[in-house]
């Protein structure tokens, strides 16, 4: 079963939510894998 995303900032974003971490690494240039995008 998939639970639902905590109430927040972050409920827009799907559960398992990688999505904070992936926008701040893209503005540095790079991803979560340390490759550069």
């Amino acid at each position: 079963e998939i639970q639902q995303p905590p109430p927040g900032p972050e409920s827009y974003a799907p559960p398992y939510r990688p999505s904070l971490e992936e926008d701040s690494a893209s503005l540095s240039g790079e991803s979560l894998d340390g490759h550069l995008q």
